[in-house]
């Protein structure tokens, strides 16, 4: 049924970097030996990096010779308070201020980043080196992008964020030219940064909603990012069929994360 009234919105046949995987995880837990091993039944993964040894990339390459994408997250628009060397590293005007205070995230324990700020774009990038491109992982997982879409409220100051945020992918994509690129949400910026990306993750996906006006809007921006190439993924808390089935039926990658980032049970 799905497929019939979609039909308008499926792409031609992937061809991009990630156009032949068929499966991805999300892991952000400690990579102990077992994990190491289940881990390799997925096509691409997407770790926290500070959690994987680069012993541990070799190991999970050789076991699998066709080589699992292994994607680091970095959080762009927040400093968690446990990355210990951005909180080392930052400095006032890193942060994106209100009122002369920073921004805190209570559910999260993160700040939210002033993107605008040089210093802070070169302490993302240092940590991209020293995480992700020392430890030879195939692309970086750009998180927290959609804090400039719902968490910059000034218009002006918001356009000038996804100005920063393209001048950063610039800058990353100069710095590091091997490492691909897959974004978390952040919608209303593709239009400006999508060609730069070969891969979007739709966290929170509901096949609920297929026939909002809005998630049609956003439909029709996928369409066209799969035809250049970009592979789309989306993910799930719930584990119901709506969910995969038009996940599925736009040529999404699913997967259902019922317990979160921390397990893969």
């Amino acid at each position: 049924m799905y497929r019939n009234i979609f039909h308008h919105l499926l792409p031609k046949k992937n061809k991009g970097p990630l156009g032949n995987v068929n499966s991805f995880i999300i892991y952000y837990h400690a990579i102990e030996q077992t994990i190491l091993t289940k881990l390799t039944a997925y096509d691409l993964i997407i770790l926290e990096p500070r959690q994987i040894s680069k012993t541990q990339v070799h190991e999970l390459r050789q076991a699998k010779p066709e080589q699992p994408f292994l994607f680091g997250y970095v959080s762009i628009m927040q400093t968690p308070h446990w990355n210990e060397m951005r909180r080392n590293s930052v400095k006032k005007n890193d942060y994106f201020l209100e009122h002369g205070a920073p921004r805190f995230f209570p559910q999260w324990g993160s700040y939210l980043m002033d993107l605008r700020s040089e210093n802070y774009r070169k302490i993302l990038i240092e940590e991209i080196h020293q995480q992700i491109a020392s430890k030879h992982l195939s692309g970086i997982f750009l998180d927290t992008v959609d804090d400039i879409d719902h968490s910059v409220m000034e218009h002006n100051v918001r356009q000038e964020m996804g100005l920063a945020y393209k001048e950063f992918l610039t800058e990353m994509i100069r710095t590091f030219p091997n490492l691909l690129l897959i974004q978390n949400r952040g919608f209303d910026q593709l239009d400006e940064v999508g060609s730069f990306l070969h891969g979007i993750l739709w966290e929170d996906w509901n096949g609920k909603q297929i026939a909002d006006e809005w998630v049609i809007y956003q439909l029709t921006r996928m369409k066209n990012l799969q035809k250049q190439g970009i592979q789309i993924f989306c993910v799930s808390e719930e584990n119901r069929p709506i969910h995969k089935k038009t996940a599925r039926s736009l040529g999404f990658i699913h997967l259902v994360a019922s317990s979160g980032y921390n397990t893969l049970d």
